[in-house]
């Protein structure tokens, strides 16, 4: 014979099992729907990765600079994964780890349901700010490594020169 539930274990249960469903539909949300043009052809970093790094890299070098060359014109994000196939593994996964804590930044520091890669342009200047003024030299430390890639992948570009008034190496390669 089957013992029937009692209202009170009935509604605990539903309210734990949708509490999980509200988790796995979060963490769900949080890992799906990178995709990027197959012909980037990337050595280092994952499509998430590209992606998160990408956005960085607009916020961080955002023109204001009329007529200066975008950081998509000059594939910013992509030259950096160029640069980063030249450096040791360690580095690498170190980045990676900087990249996974900034696209989830939103929901585990701000509580926000959201990831930075799909923030607007304002939270994600947030996002950044609250990172380069940080309490913690971790977070300080991260944004300044990241600020620094943003910036060779950029002004290694010749059509970047321009923002700077630089004309080039005196010695060519």
């Amino acid at each position: 014979m089957v013992n029937p539930i009692s209202r009170r274990r009935f509604l605990r249960r539903s309210l734990v099992g949708a509490a999980l469903l509200a988790v796995a539909g979060t963490v769900g949300r949080h890992l799906s729907g990178y995709t990027i043009d197959e012909r980037l052809r990337l050595r280092v970093l994952s499509p998430k990765q590209y992606l998160v790094l990408a956005a960085a890299c607009r916020r961080l070098l955002a023109a204001d600079e009329p007529g200066a060359v975008s950081v998509d014109e000059v594939e910013t994000a992509l030259s950096i994964d160029r640069y980063l196939a030249e450096l040791p593994r360690e580095l690498q996964r170190e980045l990676a780890g900087l990249l996974e804590l900034l696209e989830h930044t939103p929901f585990l520091f701000q509580l926000r349901p959201s990831r930075f890669s799909r923030l607007d342009a304002a939270a994600q200047d947030r996002v950044l700010e609250d990172w380069e003024s940080s309490r913690l030299p971790f977070r300080r430390g991260c944004f300044q490594a990241l600020k620094s890639l943003a910036m060779v992948g950029y002004y290694g570009d010749p059509r970047a020169y321009a923002v700077l008034d630089y004309t080039g190496p005196m010695i060519q390669r």
